[in-house]
């Protein structure tokens, strides 16, 4: 008899815990296990904007497949996914069609900019390593820019979005700006970053009192913060802003957005029932009316019981689901029963603001500056740890605090 095939679509935390957990529980010849991604490497969502302000080299922020999954129970196809052909059991790419008994879908996020005028042309995004790389470089040519143009615009930056990636991104960039203008012999006090939050606070994940002090520690840090302030448009020059029913102008040589994120593209354009490139799964992660489709990460609508909105999407909750799905599928091809549905342990969330200093809750605790620092790398460190063991740690880990 052949080997049932299992198709796992993408190298995100969700898909590669998945195939993890398989390669634990299974023996090899159980299942076949394919990995379909566009790079050979997964990246740590979670470190990107280190990446985009060029704290944190981009190769330091791959984690190679081979690192952390044994190859010789895995094929890895390089290719992007573009389309399925859900009753034949067939996801399409740009360079074939492959067959499967069991799919997973771990495509990962594209940027939400809710229809926001100019933001698709002009704004740049957090959303891969390689965007991440090109904000670094676009930063760095407008500060060298200046040198010549000398218009202060090209020192601005406007980031949208108060959560957790537009805050980390801003304190990160914070501290790095201040190397840039030595470097380049610049006066560091011209250079302004602005964080703009539609919303009453930063952080709203966060109690106040928390919130407060990631607040004061972006202001040290010269980061100015606008709340209540909604980006009604993005130009060439910078952004609109409305405060209180009144519009103005922003402008600045760099805007970064981080305000929202959907599911992938390719799931909102196909035929599953989706909601922003995002599927409702069932209690079990599964497709509803198809048992053999898994969906982990960005992709997967899972309800918070308590508030009765979906959990929102983080690196903590895909790797929970794919370590889970992982489970699922052995139980199944062992004819086993399903076991417990997934419930999500919220152990916390940890944000950082610049070099040895954040801000969080951890497992109940409440924490800030160094402390939220020390727990932040270490859960980087757990999550290398869970894929990699020891020697992946060792390789890519955080260990100054």
């Amino acid at each position: 008899m052949t080997k049932p095939t299992i198709l796992a679509l993408g190298a995100g935390y969700g898909c590669m815990m998945a195939i993890k957990t398989l390669q634990k529980k299974l023996r090899a010849d159980e299942a076949e296990i394919i990995l379909i991604s566009k790079h050979n490497y997964h990246f740590q969502t979670t470190l990107l904007h280190e990446v985009a302000t060029g704290t944190l080299p981009g190769e330091r922020a791959k984690v190679y497949v081979h690192e952390a999954l044994d190859m010789k129970r895995l094929t890895l196809i390089e290719d992007e996914v573009i389309g399925f052909k859900k009753e034949a059991n067939q996801v399409i790419t740009r360079n074939g069609i492959y067959d499967y008994d069991y799919l997973i879908i771990g495509l990962g996020f594209s940027p939400e900019t809710f229809g926001i005028e100019g933001m698709d042309d002009y704004a740049m995004k957090i959303s891969s390593l390689d965007r991440a790389l090109m904000i670094k470089e676009h930063i760095e040519k407008r500060f060298q820019n200046y040198l010549v143009s000398k218009d202060t615009n090209d020192l601005k930056v406007i980031v949208c979005g108060g959560g957790l990636t537009g805050v980390e991104f801003a304190s990160d960039l914070a501290n790095q700006i201040k190397n840039l203008c030595e470097e380049l012999n610049i006066d560091a006090s011209l250079p302004e970053i602005v964080c703009v939050e539609a919303g009453p606070n930063i952080l709203p994940m966060l109690e106040q009192k928390l919130i407060d002090e990631a607040v004061k520690r972006l202001e040290l840090l010269g980061v100015r913060v606008l709340t209540n302030t909604f980006v009604k448009a993005c130009t060439d020059h910078g952004v609109i802003v409305e405060v209180q029913g009144e519009k103005s102008e922003m402008n600045a040589g760099t805007v970064v957005w981080t305000a929202g994120v959907r599911g992938h593209d390719v799931i909102a354009n196909s035929e599953f029932q989706n909601s922003r490139g995002k599927i409702a799964v069932d209690d079990y992660l599964r497709v509803p009316g198809d048992e053999h489709i898994f969906v982990v990460g960005d992709c997967a609508l899972v309800m918070d019981p308590e508030c009765n909105r979906p959990f929102p999407p983080t690196a903590q909750i895909a790797s929970q689901q794919g370590e889970f799905v992982g489970k699922v599928l052995t139980r199944i091809l062992r004819n086993e029963s399903l076991g417990e549905s997934f419930v999500f342990q919220n152990r916390g969330v940890v944000c950082s603001l610049g070099y040895n200093n954040g801000v969080g809750v951890a497992l109940g605790f409440k924490l800030k500056g160094h402390n939220a620092s020390f727990i932040k790398n270490t859960i980087e460190n757990k999550w290398l740890l869970s894929i990699g063991g020891p020697t992946l740690v060792m390789k890519k880990g955080k260990f100054k605090f």
